[in-house]
């Protein structure tokens, strides 16, 4: 569950790309890139990179994951892999997700043609197993972007998501960027797991979080057997791969607090995220993910009977291009009112846990604002 950032405010990650310089080679018309280590494919990894043994080999296996689907892109007959520009709207990703645990693999084309007729072999040679979910046009820099999405998530991974941009080359032909996005999940710690000895837990309710007065709050003890059913349904959960909040906060949030084991663990989840945040003995955990059982179960601990979750609608074909305000020199997201994050195009930043606020926080620490030469007045939203 992650909140990208749209797609006129480019970024990308503050790592260091991995690879070497970039050669021409053809692609052949009419068919994908077959071998996996095509030259050019640049991978790089979220800030900070992993440390240790386990979670490199995740995002190394994350990245082989990547560089399989990115293989499967099919560009027009006669395309050259190019350079990655170092500047202008496809020196990096046209979207950004907020995550640490970001693995993006990327290569950049030259077609001939016009941005037309590049667009409309892209559309009609959608890769195997994927689906078109998006699409975005326009804005000061004339690109054009396809997000494609369809891998599934897996157990070290959130499911990598595919993204096309292309725009006019200036010395003629079009530039076309493809990028492979997927987040590998965090390993989850020994600490966040609830051991067998617990005899008890509390589980602590609060609601009507946006009403005046304070909210409602509700404490509950439950029994030993009660506690270990909970437990294990927490110890069934994966790690989360990449979280960022948009929208509403939560109105119904609870928070679990074990006895008896080596020392205070905290599970808190919500009516709205499907995201548990945990302290083990005060110090924050990887999130957990795929959280919407265990708080219904725990919601109905207090007699509350939730509705089921409404059945999801096929996506959209396409999405209409909508265009933000040029933010003003050294305007910065950080210090930015709620009102002028929604004008400019940025996530509103989150309410909730300290963990859910510093992913904000990394994920606008790294965006590239962009600037803009003509008036900052906003644009009208065309469709």
């Amino acid at each position: 569950m992650s909140v990208k950032v749209p797609a006129l405010v480019l970024a990308v990650t503050a790592a260091v790309a991995i690879g070497g310089c970039a050669r021409s080679a053809d692609t052949p018309g009419g068919s994908p890139s077959s071998d996996m280590s095509l030259p050019d494919a640049v991978a790089s990894t979220g800030s900070p990179a992993p440390t240790d043994d386990v979670s490199r080999a995740r995002a190394d296996a994350v990245t082989v994951i990547a560089k399989k689907l990115l293989a499967k892109v099919q560009m027009p007959p006669g395309s050259a892999i190019i350079d990655a520009p170092t500047t202008g709207p496809l020196r990096g990703p046209a979207e950004w997700p907020g995550s640490d645990d970001l693995i993006d693999v990327s290569r950049v084309w030259k077609a001939s043609g016009t941005m037309e007729s590049v667009l409309s072999y892209l559309q009609a040679h959608t890769p195997n197993g994927m689906t078109l979910s998006g699409s975005a046009t326009g804005g000061s820099d004339a690109v054009a972007t396809l997000q494609y999405s369809g891998a599934a998530a897996g157990l070290l991974d959130q499911g990598a998501a595919l993204l096309i941009t292309e725009a006019p080359d200036p010395a003629g032909g079009v530039d076309i960027r493809a990028d492979v996005e997927d987040i590998w999940r965090p390993v989850r710690t020994t600490a966040e797991t609830v051991p067998a000895s617990v005899t008890g837990a509390t589980i602590v309710r609060k609601t009507n979080q946006f009403v005046s007065p304070p909210p409602t709050t509700t404490t509950l003890n439950i029994d030993a057997a009660t506690a270990r059913r909970v437990a294990d349904m927490l110890n069934a959960l994966s790690t989360e791969a990449g979280f960022m909040s948009a929208g509403p906060g939560p109105s119904t949030v609870m928070a679990v607090a074990f006895a008896g084991g080596d020392g205070p663990l905290v599970f808190t989840t919500n009516d709205v995220q499907a995201v548990v945040s945990v302290t083990a003995d005060g110090r924050d955990q990887p999130m957990l993910a795929d959280a919407t059982p265990v708080f219904r179960y725990l919601d109905s601990l207090f007699g509350v009977v939730d509705s089921p979750a409404p059945v999801p609608t096929p996506p959209a074909p396409s999405l209409p291009s909508v265009h933000f305000a040029c933010p003003p020199p050294g305007w910065s997201p950080l210090t930015a009112t709620p009102q002028e994050l929604q004008k400019y195009g940025f996530p509103p930043r989150p309410t909730g846990s300290p963990g859910v606020d510093r992913a904000w926080v990394d994920a606008m620490s790294h965006v590239k604002v962009p600037t803009c030469l003509s008036s900052t007045a906003p644009l009208p939203t065309s469709s």
